[in-house]
């Protein structure tokens, strides 16, 4: 009896080989497509929050700016510089104290202070000694001037008690490195001057 050798059917080493090849180059094509879809949705979220942050800090720094008041006949900008502003505003108490708000470029994050005087009512005004606490505002920041100050004819000045307006401009980027940089602005105009 004669044996019929039957074809059995299958891959050979060959084909397999080459069948696992065009496999992994399709699963590192789809593994590139979703890093990068990664990257991009997380460059995206970051920058969403970097933007929320940069509104809360500008809306805070323009309703402080725009509770500054005049004190005894002088001007409610106290100290003016690139980076740093501060002036005097009252607290929302009955009767009321002064609080003198100060904000600074410290490297690249915004920050914050206040000093509340120890009087209440009227001039003159009694400081405490203590040394304000600096809370950090805002990250992030790339420019290296974020304060520019107007007197009443809109000509740039650095004279505190001439100080009429101030333009608060703040250029933003995420951490990561293809992240666009994004700039915000704002004009507040002194209320107690107008």
């Amino acid at each position: 009896m004669t044996r019929r050798l039957r074809a059995e059917g299958g891959f050979t080493i060959t084909e397999m080989l080459v069948g696992m090849i065009v496999l992994a180059i399709i699963l590192s094509g789809f593994m590139q497509v979703l890093m990068s879809t990664s990257k991009t949705s997380n460059r995206v979220e970051e920058q969403a929050l970097l933007q929320n942050d940069v509104r809360a800090s500008i809306d805070r720094l323009t309703t402080d700016l725009r509770s500054a008041t005049d004190v005894h006949d002088s001007s409610p900008v106290v100290a003016v510089g690139p980076t740093t502003l501060t002036f005097d505003s009252p607290d929302r108490g009955t009767p009321f104290h002064l609080r003198r708000i100060s904000y600074r470029l410290n490297g690249a994050t915004l920050e914050r202070s206040t000093l509340t005087s120890v009087n209440t009512g009227s001039w003159p005004w009694t400081w405490p000694m203590a040394t304000p606490q600096w809370t950090p505002e805002l990250g992030s920041i790339k420019n290296s001037s974020v304060f520019t100050f107007y007197d009443d004819m809109g000509a740039v000045t650095t004279t505190a008690s001439a100080v009429h307006a101030v333009r608060v401009t703040l250029t933003v980027a995420p951490h990561q490195t293809q992240a666009a940089s994004s700039t915000y602005s704002a004009l507040v105009t002194i209320r107690t001057l107008q």
